[in-house]
């Protein structure tokens, strides 16, 4: 007499999350991988599938989320646990710099000033999360008339944009503008000094 026996595998597989933090890219995006959250979760017939209840992320979801990953063995058995992910943006504004060094002469009429550039309205920052018109930004001299003290002075100006990030994202751009005064020779003409 031969018996047929079966032999089935009820024992659910053990479920092991682990919290992680990511960062989303320059388009403000994360795609996410069971890889990531899983924490060596284990069956002993092994592990079949990993799936994630989440997977995609953008810029609304900053912060904690909680994420569902189910594992299942080669048996269908099925074990979950959550993850917290907490998304990052960290990611400062993109600007493009002006050049870090650059002459200016002093004002027409007035050899004591010269014009400071407005980088505020030159330079449109982008960002991944912060929409343009919710850029901070600051130059540490307003543009307009500036006073000096002669020629080849220094000024130094430092331009900042900053996201709505928390804790925010700064990108600073820095100009050395050197002062190129002049001179007015007998003839009335403007003669730039060296």
């Amino acid at each position: 007499y031969t018996a047929a026996v079966s032999i089935t595998d009820q024992t659910l597989p053990v479920a092991a999350c682990k919290n992680i933090n990511v960062a989303l890219d320059q388009n403000g995006n994360y795609t996410l991988t069971p890889a990531e959250v899983n924490n060596n979760s284990n069956d002993d017939c092994g592990i079949e599938m990993l799936e994630l209840d989440v997977t995609n992320f953008d810029c609304a979801d900053t912060g904690p989320n909680s994420v569902l990953l189910t594992v299942t063995d080669s048996s269908g058995n099925t074990a979950t646990c959550i993850s917290t992910v907490t998304v990052l943006d960290n990611l400062a504004p993109v600007v493009s710099c002006p050049s870090a060094t650059i002459s200016l002469p002093v004002d027409a009429g007035s050899p004591c000033t010269i014009t400071i550039p407005d980088y505020v309205a030159q330079l449109n920052p982008t960002d991944n999360c912060t929409g343009a018109g919710s850029i901070l930004e600051n130059q540490s001299i307003p543009a307009g008339s500036y006073a000096v003290s002669g020629n080849g002075q220094v000024v130094n100006i430092a331009y900042t944009a900053m996201d709505a990030a928390s804790p925010p994202n700064t990108k600073t751009c820095n100009v050395a503008i050197t002062v190129q005064a002049s001179i007015i020779d007998v003839r009335g003409n403007n003669i730039s000094i060296a």
